[in-house]
């Protein structure tokens, strides 16, 4: 009774050993391993010599790129980027509202251009004092009126740099406060709170005067 058991077994393993080569070369064909059937002629173009070229060619070709976004300087932009001097200003800049609004910008400018100094010559300067509960409010209504100013197109250039001041604005007044351990005892400020401040108040400038550039041709 054991002799059918034992050929049966021995009958199952040289199956699976002929198997064998046609399974290690399926594999082979899968990572690119087998040896070519076919050579390519001599002076023929490679396939991933082609496929190459055309990501390079699709890669180098700037008017695509430029035509989707736009340009201002020579440098390409995102598709909410506007160039001032392309403004269309369809609202009245004589306005007392425009200039009051305008006022406002430039208050709020001048106020992040004096924290930086302060921090440049001392990195513990109390940078609280021009924070207050309602500027981050109040730049935004001093902003609408100068988007309201502009034109469907022109606008979404303005909208943005409103949204990238409001953020920086708000980054700044989340680190200005100076540490405070778990006793309430005051600590100094760590260069990397120090670094994050600086960065976020040179953005508002940055974007202030962008905005700015709109309305002061």
């Amino acid at each position: 009774m054991m002799q059918p058991t034992m050929t049966g077994s021995v009958s199952r393993t040289v199956r699976r050993l002929r198997a064998l080569p046609l399974l290690l070369a399926a594999v082979a064909l899968c990572l690119g391993l087998a040896p070519r059937l076919f050579v390519t002629p001599e002076g023929a173009p490679n396939r991933r010599a082609i496929v190459s070229a055309g990501l390079l060619g699709v890669a180098l070709a700037p008017s695509d790129a430029q035509a989707s976004y736009g340009s201002i300087g020579g440098e390409i932009t995102g598709p909410f980027e506007r160039n001032p001097k392309e403004a269309v200003i369809v609202g009245d800049l004589t306005a007392p509202e425009t200039a009051k609004a305008i006022a406002e910008v430039k208050k709020f400018q001048k106020q992040a251009e004096d924290a930086l100094a302060a921090l440049e010559k001392d990195p513990q300067a109390d940078v609280m004092s021009i924070v207050t509960p309602t500027d981050l409010g109040e730049i935004r209504l001093a902003t609408n009126v100068i988007n309201n100013l502009m034109d469907d197109r022109t606008a979404a250039g303005t909208q943005r740099l409103q949204r990238l001041m409001n953020e920086a604005r708000f980054l700044f007044e989340d680190d200005a406060p100076m540490p405070v351990n778990r006793a309430g005892e005051v600590k100094p400020r760590g260069p990397q709170r120090l670094n994050r401040i600086q960065i976020n108040l040179g953005d508002y400038v940055k974007y202030s005067k962008q905005l700015l550039e709109f309305v002061e041709q």
